[in-house]
């Protein structure tokens, strides 16, 4: 049997990105969490190949930085979470809730924003994670070097017009 031939056929990472991004808007029945990691996955295949330009490789130097940045931003964005079982247990100390439920709020944050967290950043490109982390503003301008981020500029605005895209749904 032949081959389908795929001629004529161009699909741009952008294409593919709405198509995903098409997918997860449509899939209301899928769980927050697996809208958010498609969403995650769309974004992290457009990396180096969104519209307006790519980004260069980067020195064994830059890579080690890059790692250390999303590092610290994945510790950060783990505290914001963190914060919030935090005010289960001071509900839990002051009588408000239960120990049943404070272990419901424990294994909802280990299956939910813990799991999901990991998965993102064990995932997906360091370039990508301090591009991200860095258009979110979880990185300041003062901790990223200005060579990352000449080297990232594209990529950044990418992830900010895609969270500002986020906060509008």
């Amino acid at each position: 049997m032949a081959r389908p031939s795929n001629k004529g056929l161009q699909l741009t990472t952008n294409s593919v990105l709405r198509s995903v991004r098409g997918t997860v808007l449509a899939a209301g029945g899928l769980p927050q969490r697996w809208r958010s990691a498609l969403f995650v996955a769309a974004e992290a295949q457009s990396v180096g190949q969104h519209e307006g330009g790519s980004v260069r490789e980067f020195t064994k130097s830059e890579r080690k930085k890059l790692r250390a940045l999303a590092g610290e931003a994945y510790a950060r964005e783990l505290d914001r979470e963190l914060q919030d079982l935090d005010s289960g247990f001071s509900d839990w100390r002051h009588k408000h809730i239960d120990a049943f439920q404070l272990s419901d709020l424990i294994h909802e944050f280990h299956q939910g924003p813990s799991r999901e967290l990991f998965s993102q950043y064990t995932r997906l490109d360091p370039g990508f994670l301090v591009a991200r982390a860095f258009a979110r503003g979880l990185l300041q301008e003062s901790e990223v070097p200005a060579s990352l981020r000449e080297a990232l500029s594209s990529l950044i605005e990418y992830c900010r017009k895609s969270y500002e895209d986020q906060e509008d749904d």
